[in-house]
C-alpha cells in the first residue's frame, strides 16, 4: 500500500520516495516469475488498485470512482515517475536480459466496476478488484496485452449488487489476511516477510 502524500514531486518527499522505490524494486525482483503484482494506492481521500504486469511491461490503474480526467490528472505524473524509476532499476539490474521494455505502458483509466457516487466504499472495491484480477488470469494471454484487455474489459464492468460486494469483500479479504499475510502470532507469512525484510532490515 502507498500513500500519494509521500511520493509527490516536492524535494521534501525525496526520502519517502526512495523508500517506496526500494520497496517496488524488491517486489519486482521477488515476484518476477509471477503473472502480476497487485497493490493499493491512496490518493489523499480515495483508494485505487494498481496492477503491475511484468510479462507485458504494463501498469494498470483501477479506479472504482472514475472522475473526469482533470480531477486525478495531477496524481499520475509522480506515480508514473516512481513506477518508471523502480522499473528501470529492476530491469537493468537483477532482471536484465529477460526481454522487458525500457519503460512500462501505463493505463490510468482501465475499466472496472464502479461504486455508487457519493459512497465511501473505495476500500472494499479495491479488494473486490484485487480478487477479480487474481482469478482472471489466462495462460493464453502470455505476451499479448490486447488479449488480456479484451478479456478483462467486460468482466471488470459487469453489473453487480453494491451491498453484496461490500459483504463479500469483508468475508473473503479477512480470510486472505488470516491465511496468506499475517499469522495468528502476528508474524508475516514467509513470502511477505522476505519482501518486508529487504526494505526494512532488522537491526
Amino acid at each position: 500500500m502507498f500513500n500519494y502524500g509521500d511520493i509527490g514531486l516536492e524535494p521534501e518527499k525525496d526520502a519517502s520516495k526512495t523508500m517506496a522505490s526500494k520497496y517496488l524494486v524488491a517486489c519486482l525482483e521477488k515476484y518476477a516469475d509471477d503473472n502480476f503484482i497487485l497493490f493499493f494506492l491512496n490518493l489523499e481521500d480515495h483508494w485505487v488498485t494498481i496492477l503491475i504486469c511484468l510479462p507485458w511491461s504494463a501498469v494498470y490503474y483501477f479506479d472504482s470512482l472514475l472522475p473526469k480526467k482533470t480531477v486525478r490528472g495531477r496524481f499520475w505524473k509522480p506515480i508514473k515517475s516512481l513506477m518508471n524509476t523502480a522499473w528501470k532499476v529492476a530491469t537493468k539490474g537483477k532482471l536484465a536480459g529477460k526481454g522487458y521494455k525500457d519503460e512500462p505502458h501505463h493505463n490510468h483509466r482501465f475499466p472496472c466496476q464502479q461504486q455508487l457516487p457519493g459512497s465511501l466504499f473505495c476500500g472494499y472495491y479495491c479488494c473486490h478488484i484485487l480478487m477479480k484480477n487474481a482469478s482472471m488470469f489466462k495462460s493464453e494471454w502470455k505476451g499479448s496485452v490486447a488479449a488480456m484487455e479484451e478479456y478483462r474489459r467486460p468482466r471488470m464492468t459487469m453489473e453487480h449488487r453494491p451491498k453484496w460486494v461490500v459483504y463479500n469483500i469483508q468475508r473473503e479479504f479477512v480470510h486472505l489476511i488470516n491465511n496468506e499475510v499475517i499469522k495468528p502470532s502476528g508474524d508475516f507469512f514467509e513470502r511477505v516477510e522476505q519482501v518486508v525484510s529487504r526494505v526494512h532490515p532488522r537491526q
